[in-house]
This record gives C-alpha cells, structure tokens and sequence, in this order.
C-alpha cells in the first residue's frame, strides 16, 4: 500500500480519498 509512495505524489490522491470514503 505504501509503497506506491515510489510512483510520486499521484498515488497519494489515489490513498487520501480511499481514507476519507470508507471512513
């Protein structure tokens, strides 16, 4: 999960929303 940390900033857009959705 967190390494697509690599891929750049991008990937956080991907993990923030996945957060605050479920949440």
């Amino acid at each position: 999960m967190f390494n697509g940390q690599r891929k750049g900033p991008h990937t956080l857009k991907s993990v923030l929303p996945l957060m605050s959705g479920p949440s």
